[in-house]
């Protein structure tokens, strides 16, 4: 592996676990946002530096259905930008409190290309561990939340346990994440006793933290999360394949049953359904309003929140609530239709499936259970669920967008079973010079953005 290689795989593992759980509670307004943003686009400009030597012709055309769609989705992006009525600093910016606008999502783009070109056995392993750290620190500081030992003083009405995210939500779902992408080691062969208990004793603890956010969303990411890997298990394992269609049938199920009862549209008493579901209701329809107002450009990046009222139907204005205001559709899909139009939708909806696809080849490739990467996938399944029904939060979304890129290049580098190329020149002294370079580079224009 040459120096570029190296540095880009530490940059995108360790920039990542960076980005989930730094915060600045004691020097900055938005101690959540404002600082992880700034660390995203400084990593996404440092990451386009070192990869700036793999765009050659040969290289593109490899990943020629990847650059297609990340190039559609930047020239819709910048349509929307300069065309939709959204004011365009908090465009650029991102709305306060979310600072998902053109900068994020550049910065997620540019993370999810150079997963791809450098994705590997060895980064999924370095982004397994980053994961497992970052998820074992937001479980720790939970514990102490749900302890009342906190040392951050929080203004929040909902439950003390919101982790580094500042919701319960999120806190729940990134846990749940975590915590499903490490029961996959509990699965796999050659793995050491201590190792799996440890991953029981982070799982358990992770589940207790969930309990304590109070969320619903924790469990169910959790338990979809570990599904899709017991799934792959049983089709991966000689001795359990006869059972795979029974697996299925259970898991298919279970997935309606659940559905049913977060709808309140089961036979029994719904143990899932909470006010929030009403209220994503209505979130959903003003956003879908708001794509059908502006079916090309959208109101706007990161724009929801200023046309809520005005596309709101009068369901939702007779609400207990209704005097509050929310800044998202509470849905990825929604808010990408609401504040880009349908053309961006779509090109999102095209990256999802040019990532399933390059997953089941993979799947269908790999001789056995092989760990790290169904860890990948499963934080990739678990963060398409928790986006359906939430914010798109940074901390979040980061991990979604780099695992899309990790499974879509870890399909095309695997192919013959290689390494990727490396990212550099082949000089060692030239290579050297060249990514120290490029590394300031990034790290001024990242700052500077």
């Amino acid at each position: 592996m040459d120096l570029g290689q190296k540095r880009l795989n530490q940059l995108l593992s360790w920039g990542v676990g960076l980005v989930t759980v730094f915060i600045t509670p004691w020097s900055s307004y938005d101690p959540l946002n404002v600082p992880r943003v700034m660390i995203l686009v400084v990593v996404a400009s440092m990451a386009f530096f070192l990869i700036l030597p793999k765009f050659k012709v040969s290289t593109l055309r490899e990943y020629r259905f990847l650059v297609a769609l990340l190039s559609l989705f930047m020239a819709q992006m910048v349509l929307v930008f300069v065309i939709a009525p959204g004011d365009k600093l908090q465009q650029f910016f991102g709305a306060g409190g979310r600072h998902t606008g053109f900068l994020a999502y550049t910065a997620l783009a540019i993370v999810l290309i150079a997963a791809a070109f450098a994705s590997s056995e060895k980064l999924l392993a370095l982004v397994v561990k980053s994961l497992g750290i970052a998820g074992a620190l937001s479980i720790l500081y939970g514990l102490l939340q749900s302890a009342g030992l906190d040392p951050i003083g929080w203004t929040n009405r909902y439950s003390p346990v919101i982790g580094f995210f500042g919701n319960p939500n999120f806190e729940a779902a990134f846990v749940g994440i975590s915590a499903s992408a490490i029961s996959v080691f509990a699965l796999a062969g050659g793995v050491s006793k201590a190792w799996k208990l440890f991953s029981l004793v982070y799982v358990i603890l992770a589940l207790y933290v969930i309990y304590g956010t109070q969320s619903v969303q924790g469990f169910l990411v959790y338990v979809i999360g570990v599904g899709t890997a017991v799934v792959i298990f049983f089709f991966k394992t000689e001795r359990l394949k006869k059972l795979r269609f029974i697996v299925l049938t259970a898991g298919f199920i279970c997935a309606v049953g659940v559905a049913l009862d977060i709808f309140q549209k089961s036979p029994w008493k719904s143990i899932l359904y909470t006010q929030s579901v009403s209220s994503r209701g209505d979130f959903w329809r003003a956003g879908w309003r708001m794509a059908l107002d502006h079916p090309f450009f959208g109101v706007g990046l990161d724009s929801y929140r200023d046309w809520f009222f005005r596309n709101r139907d009068a369901v939702a204005a007779s609400r207990f609530d209704a005097a509050g205001y929310t800044d998202s559709g509470h849905n990825i899909l929604v808010d990408f239709s609401a504040n880009g139009g349908f053309p961006l939708v779509l090109i999102y909806l095209g990256l999802i499936v040019l990532t399933l696809i390059s997953a089941i080849k993979v799947l269908k490739r790999m001789e056995k259970f092989e760990p790290h990467f169904v860890s990948i996938f499963v934080v990739w399944v678990g963060y398409q669920a928790q986006s359906l029904i939430s914010i798109n939060q940074i901390s979040l979304a980061i991990w979604g967008w780099l695992t899309s890129g990790l499974i879509i290049g870890y399909e095309i580098n695997s192919r013959d079973k290689n390494e990727p190329k490396p990212v550099g020149k082949s000089a060692k002294s030239n290579q050297s010079a060249s990514v120290s370079v490029g590394v300031f580079a990034g790290l001024v224009v990242g700052l500077t953005l």
